[in-house]
């Protein structure tokens, strides 16, 4: 066992050791200098002249004199001595002539930004327009009804003052392979969410990101999306080696009427169909299926693995 603590290099009372008293008023001076420390300075590589009792110092880069080799270290000045601490990783110190505050990271040290005097955030069932003057820079809009946000950008003009935050919420992943053999030509269920009653509002996405790999092969793979039973994507294939798809359906100012993309567009561009329409109705559960299909049946050597899957919903 050694004789201080691991960390912050606190003296320990060892046995038979004679006035026990000093050993542990050391330590106690040190933890009343580095919990919740509050250095004088970050920026001298050289001691001050006339250091107070307890006085916490960041040495900087470059150190010399009674703080050589120290360069990144606290120097605390304690009993008359200069006492020194290598902090831990996740310290924390607040600089009293800057007023900010730092935190360990590895081998340096990195600003912590402090966030004051934000505005609250103003309660409204209706969307900020351009008679929404007056509001500092950073207010939030929160509209109750809709469950959406705004954020006044300033004295702008009106079209542009504020900015909708859209947020995303993850509904489900899925990022352990999961395979689908050519056994037999039954369509298998790779991955399956259930998206509950009202999840979805009248002006929501959903999105489903999804990553097929599969053998190089002239036999054809199917791999499907579906919402509810309702499909909402298609793709086959034969000679490549993945697929990569991602189907949006947004409820067009209700929970029971949809539109998004192709079923047969994994990505985005020109297509020869219509866009996709549906009557899904989101008062209701709903689940999101993932699917894998062969076209021949084969020995159960190859098979369709879904690589991952993403489903998201945006608020809108």
């Amino acid at each position: 066992m050694t004789d201080q603590t691991p960390r912050l290099g606190l003296p320990y009372l060892v046995a038979s050791q004679a006035q026990k008293e000093i050993t542990h008023n050391q330590a106690l001076s040190l933890l009343d200098c580095l919990a919740h420390v509050n250095a004088r300075d970050r920026d001298l590589a050289v001691a001050p002249a006339s250091p107070a009792e307890g006085d916490v110092y960041l040495v900087a880069a470059a150190a010399g004199g009674a703080w050589a080799g120290q360069s990144g270290n606290l120097a605390v000045f304690q009993a008359g001595a200069w006492v020194f601490v290598v902090p831990p990783v996740g310290m924390a110190i607040w600089v009293a002539d800057e007023a900010r505050l730092f935190l360990r990271d590895a081998a340096t040290w990195r600003e912590v930004a402090l966030v004051a005097n934000l505005p609250q955030t103003v309660a409204t069932t209706r969307d900020p327009d351009a008679t929404d003057d007056g509001y500092p820079l950073g207010q939030l809009w929160y509209n109750s009804a809709r469950d959406l946000m705004w954020l006044c950008r300033g004295n702008a003009p009106a079209a542009a003052r504020w900015t909708y935050l859209t947020p995303v919420e993850v509904l489900g992943r899925q990022h352990t392979a999961a395979t689908k053999t050519d056994a037999d030509t039954a369509e298998a269920t790779l991955y399956s969410l259930a998206i509950p009653a009202d999840t979805l509002g009248p002006n929501d996405m959903l999105r489903v990101t999804a990553v097929w790999s599969y053998p190089n092969s002239a036999t054809s793979k199917t791999m499907r999306i579906r919402v509810g039973g309702t499909l909402v994507f298609s793709g086959s294939a034969t000679t490549t080696a993945s697929l990569s798809a991602q189907a949006q359906i947004a409820n067009r100012d209700a929970l029971n009427a949809q539109v998004g993309k192709p079923t047969a567009l994994s990505s985005f561009g020109t297509n020869a169909a219509a866009p996709f329409t549906g009557s899904l109705d989101f008062a209701q559960a709903q689940t999101v299926t993932v699917t894998a299909q062969w076209g021949t049946a084969g020995t159960g050597s190859n098979g369709i693995t879904l690589q991952s899957v993403l489903v998201e919903l945006l608020r809108g």
